[in-house]
């Protein structure tokens, strides 16, 4: 009775075991599997066509990355491409195992066919990655990359870590890859003491691998200083009217942020630059600098104001009202920097060495003159010693260091954010301007 018991358990066990293996595996002909590779950067698409056949539901690959990971991707009937990733350095003849996937997931046998991988960002990035000089700093810059640009690069150089005072790798940028190219500039190593630093500048993938790392010894780093603002000669257009305290020389009184506006609580009075109206800007946008001797340029600054209110002398209860409100109209969202040493030179014969843009459609609030008319900061000349605290609010335009001096710069005014507000149409304001040099 025992053995018959056992036989019987036997025989469950072979019809059971036998099923397993058919759930594991089913009957399908891989002859009319039609697949194709393409290479991509970091991998390949595998391209297919299923089968005519209801019983089959999709399609499975099963690759090892370039650690040796068994990765599986697997894709249906709604699709026509998988992606085979997970690799940075170019590789050739990579073995893909390739089955079928019936409606409940179950595997056929498989197939071997091996594809190709062009380089990942991550890794081809050192191709053409550039480290530079930069004014008080350094510049790391790499250009537009064809294909897929995925991962992160790094940015590290050595220095004195400020909560440990101790030397260390200290982290200036972390940023994905941008398909068309990127510049990164680094310019707080004002120490003059510091000649040249070591950057290093790591990759990683798009999982988070680091792929590569490169070490950029010595490299030299040009210090800048600012130009004795008066000593600055101007030309162009500019509202010269001692009344309302306006002029050209507003533009280098070294007032950065409108204390002389906030302190004489005058709202008739700015203590400002403002240019004449003009057509359009119709040959009325342009001013000269005249630096009496030739320079080699690291950047200029242009201010705007800082929030405050002054009593308004237009009411008869002597209200306040926002310091040069106007002005939100009068600053420019775009300017180009042109180097010269002909300053009877025609427009296409200067050097264009920088520049600055933002739409002028976009929110007050979103503005690089936020800081002018932050409803929520604005101070009173009660308050004046806080606004004299206040960080000043400027934008500044870099120049590369190229070896060129100039003596005279053309600071041309594109555009502001002027909507026709005021009906003084061509019309750009500042609340200073500086300009840094290389030091003689």
């Amino acid at each position: 009775m025992m053995k018959k018991y056992f036989l019987i358990l036997f025989m469950a066990s072979l019809l059971f075991s036998c099923s397993d293996d058919e759930k594991l595996l089913f009957d399908v002909d891989l002859a009319d599997l039609a697949v194709s590779f393409e290479p991509f950067e970091g991998g390949a698409y595998l391209n297919y066509s299923l089968p005519a056949n209801t019983a089959i539901y999709g399609i499975q690959a099963k690759y090892k990355d370039y650690k040796g990971q068994e990765l599986v991707v697997k894709g249906t009937h709604t699709n026509n491409q998988l992606e085979l990733f997970g690799f940075n350095e170019a590789q050739t003849e990579v073995p893909v195992e390739i089955s079928l996937l019936d409606l409940e997931g179950n595997a056929s046998e498989t197939v071997t066919r091996t594809f190709n991988t062009k380089s990942s960002a991550a890794f081809s990035v050192f191709d053409e990655l550039e480290v530079n000089p930069h004014w008080n700093g350094f510049r790391v810059s790499y250009p537009a990359f064809e294909g897929r640009a995925e991962g992160i690069v790094n940015i590290y150089y050595i220095g004195v870590n400020p909560k440990t005072n101790l030397i260390d790798s200290l982290l200036v940028s972390s940023l994905p890859f941008a398909a068309d190219g990127y510049t990164v500039k680094y310019a707080d190593l004002e120490d003059e003491s510091i000649d040249a630093v070591t950057v290093i500048v790591k990759s990683e993938d798009a999982r988070g691998n680091v792929v590569k790392k490169k070490i950029f010894e010595d490299v030299a780093v040009s210090h800048a200083g600012q130009f004795p603002s008066g000593n600055i000669g101007f030309s162009g257009s500019s509202e010269e009217n001692d009344t309302k305290k306006r002029g050209w020389m507003y533009l280098f009184d070294g007032d950065v942020r409108g204390s002389q506006c906030l302190l004489k609580g005058d709202d008739k009075k700015d203590y400002s630059y403002r240019s004449l109206a003009g057509a359009e800007f119709d040959g009325n946008n342009v001013i000269t600098l005249d630096l009496q001797n030739e320079h080699e340029i690291a950047w200029i600054r242009i201010y705007s104001h800082l929030s405050a209110k002054i009593p308004n002398s237009f009411t008869s209860g002597r209200t306040l009202m926002t310091m040069k409100l106007e002005y939100q109209f009068f600053y420019p969202n775009s300017v180009t920097l042109y180097g010269t040493n002909d300053t009877d030179a025609p427009e296409a014969e200067w050097d264009e060495i920088s520049s600055f843009y933002e739409s002028a459609t976009l929110d007050r609030e979103s503005r690089w003159t936020a800081p002018a008319f932050d409803e929520e900061t604005y101070l009173t000349v009660d308050e004046y010693d806080l606004f004299q605290d206040s960080d000043p609010n400027y934008i500044q335009l870099n120049c590369d260091i190229t070896g060129l001096s100039y003596r005279y710069l053309k600071v041309k005014i594109n555009e502001t954010y002027y909507s026709g507000n005021y009906g003084l149409t061509g019309v750009f304001g500042m609340e200073e301007l500086e300009v840094y040099v290389k030091p003689e």
